[in-house]
């Protein structure tokens, strides 16, 4: 069954921060059907965004070059498996519902 939801996180250069807002979501939303796909624009180094996805159980799909917010995010809407697709930023933190 596919997820009701995959967030597509925006990455360059920010695997520390993306470390944050993954954990942070699932935190926030431990028992949710959803998929996090992070889509890396370019970065410079990608071992650390490599152990962080695997880590939080993000799917990662990497860019040659860094093409732009917009047409990295229509490379990972292509590529999400969701019903419902959202984009995120890696400085993003969720919280738990009120």
């Amino acid at each position: 069954m596919p997820p009701d939801l995959t967030i597509v996180f925006i990455n360059y250069n920010s695997a520390g921060l993306l470390d944050r807002a993954l954990e942070s979501l699932r935190a926030a939303e431990p028992e949710s059907h959803l998929e996090t796909l992070v889509v890396d624009n370019g970065s410079r180094d990608r071992t650390e965004l490599a152990a962080v996805c695997r880590r939080r159980g993000a799917r990662l799909l990497l860019l040659a070059r860094n093409v732009g917010y917009g047409a990295a995010f229509n490379r990972g809407y292509k590529h999400a498996k969701g019903r419902y697709v959202a984009v995120a930023n890696p400085d993003l933190v969720f919280s738990m519902p009120a």
